[in-house]
């Protein structure tokens, strides 16, 4: 479970604090602006990390991920920070069709999935 944690002043939320229990015990804080365009823009997204204690060609783990969910253009594929990998999709559809298809792996590595909350 990702939880998350926020600083609010008035209508303007200054940052977002991420937390990945047991994967490094490190959060992940996203400066923004503004709460609502930021909630929209992930609101469509998966947090995903391979859980591996080797390195991971992430180049050609997104290439045969974007490849095998046959979503091309529509899948944005972000380094939020190392080994941290967010999923961006265009359409509710697409990301319930991977979030339910899953677990999914790259070279013998699971990729742990979670949406965004």
């Amino acid at each position: 479970m990702v939880l998350l944690k926020s600083r609010q002043h008035a209508q303007v939320l200054s940052y977002v604090t991420c937390y990945w229990p047991n994967v490094e015990d490190q959060p992940i804080i996203v400066r923004v602006v503004h709460r609502d365009k930021i909630l929209e823009e992930y609101s469509l997204s998966l947090i995903g990390k391979f859980l591996s204690s080797r390195p991971v060609n992430l180049k050609a783990a997104k290439n045969i991920l974007r490849s095998v969910w046959k979503l091309g253009s529509d899948l944005k594929i972000i380094d939020v920070v190392d080994k941290l990998l967010q999923f961006k999709f265009s359409l509710e559809s697409q990301l319930r069709w991977v979030w339910d298809n899953g677990p999914w792996s790259f070279d013998n590595n699971i990729l742990a999935l979670q949406r965004w909350e």
